[in-house]
């Protein structure tokens, strides 16, 4: 019991430092001088976050009434390649569970949100969801609204700006869990029934596993176009016969032949020497032959 309270009195210490820092930088600096470190609020709006942002949100006191809905949205990237595996991630930071969550694609949407469970608070009082860590769409703008009678922190990070710095890291969960899975499911089914035998078996294996990875690579980032411009690309490299890649490669060819080089003495020179050394081995040998026995 001590350590689960000391752990809690450590939390609200840093969480009472956090907010006291960002107001300290409220008041103290002058407007712009420090755009990416705290920002102090109290009451309601819509506050557009920054990389590396920190919002601190202060409830009056002295107030009557519950406080009104704070938005929080974050604008988005333009689509590029070097930010296909981009996680925007907004983390709620508070020592209490006195907060209400409202997500949307922009400010009305999660107004209405909120206006349509206040309407209906006695019916769907469970279905809102409190969430520490919130995942952003990076390429669109997208918003959550809070509504909280106490003091809280948000804290928006990893900066948008930085590209790919720790990707190899960043999916070793899911792959853990996806061989885990695949390697307990085989290993009971292969020793209840047996190994399949039957080819027809065997295949839908084999689609059931390509399917898995194709929705895999679609679901593995929020850039849609690129990754099913990728599985697109797959399908068609593995799918696509052979045999009319060769033809239009021999078309090519006879269309735009490749241009003949003459050999330069030495190179007739060292081609007519390692031809002649390699015709005296054949010659040594044909004694061997069957045909010669």
């Amino acid at each position: 019991m001590e350590g689960g309270g000391g752990r809690k009195s450590s939390f609200s210490a840093e969480l009472t430092k956090s907010i006291f820092r960002c107001a300290f930088w409220h008041q103290l600096l002058l407007p712009g001088t420090c755009p990416n470190c705290c920002a102090a609020t109290q009451g309601v709006g819509v506050h557009y976050l920054e990389p590396g942002g920190v919002i601190a949100d202060l409830p009056d006191p002295n107030r009557i009434f519950r406080p009104g809905l704070s938005t929080f949205c974050y604008r988005g990237k333009d689509k590029q390649l070097g930010r296909l595996f981009q996680t925007i991630i907004l983390n709620f930071e508070c020592d209490h569970d006195d907060f209400s969550q409202y997500e949307g694609g922009n400010p009305e949407e999660v107004r209405a949100h909120h206006e349509t469970e206040q309407s209906l608070l006695s019916f769907n009082f469970l279905s809102n969801s409190r969430k520490k860590v919130i995942k952003l769409d990076p390429f669109n703008q997208s918003c959550i609204g809070v509504v909280s009678g106490e003091a809280y922190v948000i804290r928006f990070e990893p900066d948008p700006d930085r590209l790919l710095a720790d990707y190899p890291a960043c999916g070793e969960v899911y792959v853990f869990w996806y061989v885990l899975v695949t390697g307990f499911i085989s290993f009971v089914v292969c020793y209840r029934m047996g190994p399949p035998k039957n080819q027809r078996s065997k295949d839908l294996i084999k689609w059931r596993l390509r399917l898995a990875a194709i929705g895999a690579i679609f679901f593995s980032s929020a850039y849609r176009e690129a990754t099913t411009g990728f599985c697109i690309a797959l399908f068609i490299c593995y799918y696509f016969p052979r045999i009319l890649l060769t033809r239009v490669s021999s078309l090519y060819r006879r269309r735009f032949p490749p241009k003949r080089r003459l050999l330069t003495v030495e190179e007739f020179n060292d081609q007519g020497a390692r031809k002649t050394i390699k015709a005296l081995d054949e010659l040594r040998d044909r004694p061997r032959m069957e045909a010669y026995r």
